[in-house]
């Protein structure tokens, strides 16, 4: 979390104890394929998929709470 309250997602690497900051959000959940992070934002709550490798990010809807299907091709989130 930063000083201003807003919340960040990170990578932690255990072996070098290296962080990757992959940007702000909340209530992270991996893909099955461990390559993409599903994350609601702060504010605006929107559902955000965050590329690990990369950084990349890529807003699909307003919504809360992602969860991953099985095979990581569908997203269920809240709504209200």
């Amino acid at each position: 979390m930063r000083a201003d309250g807003e919340s960040i997602i990170g990578v932690l690497e255990v072996v070098t104890g290296a962080v990757t900051d992959l940007g702000p959000g909340t209530l992270p959940r991996w893909a099955p394929d461990g390559k993409r992070l599903a994350v609601s934002t702060i504010g605006v709550a929107e559902i955000v998929i965050v590329g690990v490798a990369d950084g990349s990010r890529t807003t699909l809807t307003r919504g809360f709470v992602p969860i991953w299907s099985p095979d990581g091709e569908w997203i269920v989130f809240g709504r209200s």
